[in-house]
Formats: structure tokens, C-alpha cells, sequence
């Protein structure tokens, strides 16, 4: 870029941050209030935090914002050609995916007797977007599910969380991104990688989404036995801890995402570690790691769940 075509997009810069977002209308004070309420009914109050925020159309004007700056970029060369192109078709692809749907958030934590803490997150968004792309893949139906994953939540779990969020849905977004946003050497690279990882490692991502169920949960546990030691960053006596572990359970239809966990790991010779817990058969694999609590990730498919914990005894307990 030249000296003169470098000082035209600074000043162009500094006009858009002078003149800041286009003007909106004043927000009306009592539909603010009616928000607020409506947020703050489904959280919790007199704890340690309190959080209601009213987001309506912020995000759709951010992006209006970002599409005018770009906009003033000279298109002379090919960064700021694809930029263009990329932004206008941003807003349609987020407005038909539910993006601009969502209306106002909240959080609330209250101590409670035993140590832990109550924490309540909430989303106030439209009701008509309930069905579109993004809130499927998040939050799954409008439709009220039992989750049945909450039942290999371990007893010594600190923190849990569970959700009927659909990751097919999600996947299916991601691919309809990368095909409508993205420049066709784009996006033809990203079939390529898809492709050679279905080839090479025996993965391939699109049946492994479409095998997912429409429940999941994630959970940290710290034991309530075992403890370890957190060495110091300045060099005194180390800090202990109880010891921590993380579990992860995807519900599933068979046993493709198993298969594609397991594929990879024939292919470069890593050796897999195979216990019977039960009725189910855990996995578990030794990955060296200078860490200060225990590692070896471990898997296994039980009662349409697929379990991931990095341990196996996180797993063990899931099943048990």
C-alpha cells in the first residue's frame, strides 16, 4: 500500500471512531423495565452477584458498525476485496440463523451452606427464534426433555452442567458458514482438510455428528480422598488441593463416535489400556504430562452415552 492510500484508510479510521455507531432511537424506558423483571424473576437475589443485562439489538449493530468500517477500506488488494465480500454476506447469514435473537441475559451466584455455590445463568430471547439453527444447536427444542445424563453426574462433582443442545444442529451451521461466508478457495479447503481426516485418521466429522444424540453434560470433580500438591510459582511449600478431574458425556445412537476416537489411536500404534467396569469396557490411554494432579484420559459408550474423563476412575464413578 502506498503512503497515500495508507493515509486515506487512517483518516477514513479516525472519521468512523470521531463519528462512532450510527444514532439509534432512545430506548423506552418501560420496556426496559418490563426486560429487567422478566430476567431477574429467573435468577436468584441477595447473593454475591447479580447480573441483568438488556442486549437487544447490540449485536446487529455492531456488525452494521464493523460493515461500515470495512466498507472504507480501499479494495486495491485482495485482503480487503475478501473482507468486503465476507461482511456482506454476514448480517443475512446471522439474521436466518437466529444470531440477532437474543434479547437480554442474567447471572446470579448465592453461597450456600455447604461450601458451593448456586449459580443461575439465564437468556431472555425472541420466542419466535426458538426453532432457528442457533438456539437448536445451543439449547436445544423448545420441546421439555428428561436428561438422563444427569444420572452418571459422580457424587464428588463440584460444579455440573447439563443441556439438550443438539451438536448435529451446530455442525450443520458450521458447514453452512464455511459454505455461504467463505471464498470458494476457502472453502474448498476446508472439504479438503475434512476429506484427508476422514482418509488418514478413519474420522469422519460428518457421521460423527449426525451419530450424536440431543443431550450432553460436563462435569469437574475434586475428591473428597485424594489430594495433590500445587507446587509454588515462587519457589515456597506447595499448596494442596483436592485432586481435580473432568467428565464429559455426549449421548449417542451407536458407536461411531467411539470408533472415531479409537481409529486414530490404531493408526499411530498408541497403546490403549482396556478395564472392564460392570458391563462396559473403559479405555484408557498414557499421555506423558508434567502436570501436578494425575492424567490418563479414558472413554467408553454406556447406555447411549459416550463418557470421556481424564481419568479413569471419573469415568468408573460415571458408570457406576
Amino acid at each position: 500500500m502506498t503512503k497515500r492510500r495508507l493515509s486515506a484508510a487512517v483518516l477514513s479510521l479516525l472519521v468512523f471512531a470521531a463519528k462512532g455507531p450510527a444514532a439509534e432511537p432512545p430506548r423506552n424506558p418501560a420496556q426496559s423495565k418490563e426486560r429487567f423483571n422478566a430476567i431477574a424473576a429467573n435468577l436468584d437475589t441477595g447473593g454475591d452477584l447479580l447480573v441483568v443485562a438488556n442486549v437487544e439489538g447490540y449485536l446487529q449493530g455492531l456488525i452494521g458498525d464493523i460493515s461500515q468500517l470495512v466498507a472504507m477500506a480501499p479494495a486495491t488488494t485482495a485482503g480487503p476485496a475478501a473482507a468486503k465480500a465476507f461482511m456482506s454476506k454476514l448480517p443475512n447469514f446471522l439474521q436466518r440463523n437466529g444470531f440477532y435473537a437474543m434479547q437480554g441475559f442474567g447471572l446470579s451466584a448465592v453461597p450456600r451452606g455447604d461450601g458451593l455455590n448456586t449459580v443461575k445463568w439465564f437468556v431472555n430471547r425472541d420466542p419466535a427464534a426458538a426453532d432457528l439453527p442457533l438456539w437448536r444447536a445451543v439449547y436445544g427444542t423448545a420441546t421439555p426433555t428428561s436428561l438422563a445424563g444427569a444420572d452418571f453426574i459422580p457424587a464428588d462433582a463440584v460444579l455440573a452442567r447439563t443441556g439438550n443442545g443438539q451438536l448435529k444442529d451446530l455442525w450443520k451451521l458450521v458447514r453452512t458458514g464455511v459454505a455461504e461466508l467463505a471464498s470458494p478457495e476457502g472453502n474448498a479447503n476446508f472439504n479438503r482438510r475434512l476429506s484427508n481426516m476422514a482418509t488418514n485418521m478413519g474420522m469422519d466429522l460428518d457421521k460423527v455428528f449426525e451419530s450424536l444424540g440431543g443431550e450432553g453434560f460436563l462435569s469437574i470433580q475434586l475428591s473428597q480422598t485424594a489430594t495433590v500438591d500445587i507446587p509454588s510459582p515462587t519457589g515456597g511449600a506447595a499448596t494442596k488441593i483436592p485432586q481435580p478431574s473432568l467428565l464429559i458425556g455426549l449421548a449417542v445412537k451407536d458407536d461411531t463416535l467411539l470408533n472415531a476416537i479409537e481409529a486414530p489411536l490404531k493408526r499411530v500404534n498408541m497403546p490403549v489400556m482396556k478395564n472392564q467396569m460392570e458391563a462396559t469396557v473403559v479405555s484408557s490411554v498414557n499421555i506423558p504430562a508434567p502436570l501436578p494432579f494425575p492424567f490418563q484420559p479414558s472413554f467408553a459408550s454406556c447406555s447411549n452415552f459416550f463418557l470421556f474423563g481424564t481419568t479413569p476412575q471419573a469415568v468408573a464413578d460415571a458408570i457406576k
